[in-house]
């Protein structure tokens, strides 16, 4: 297909409803990233890989976002535990709660 005959609609993102955080309601989300450590034998490789996941997390008490939160209930199996620890200047290495 041609890229140049796409016609994308005509969508104003501002007349819709926001995203808010699960626990206070803040619209506003940051952006972090959590590196998983994959076996270099599921890989063909011989080390482990580290793969960057972008999360986003409330600016204003930390809890992941409504999207991030089921991304990682359904995909994170690594541990069974419901929080990341994040360093930022204004949490300072607090325990970001993931409330599955």
């Amino acid at each position: 297909m041609d890229q140049n005959n796409l016609k994308m609609p005509n969508v104003n993102p501002f007349e819709y409803p926001s995203v808010k955080c699960t626990s206070c309601g803040n619209e506003i989300f940051v952006p972090g990233v959590i590196f998983k450590d994959i076996p270099g034998i599921a890989l063909g490789e011989r080390e482990n890989v580290h793969v960057p996941i972008k999360i986003f997390y409330c600016s204003k008490c930390g809890v992941l976002s409504p999207a991030d939160k089921d991304m990682l209930s359904k995909y994170d199996t690594s541990n069974n535990s419901n929080s990341i620890t994040h360093n930022d200047s204004r949490h300072n290495m607090d325990k970001v709660d993931i409330i599955i």
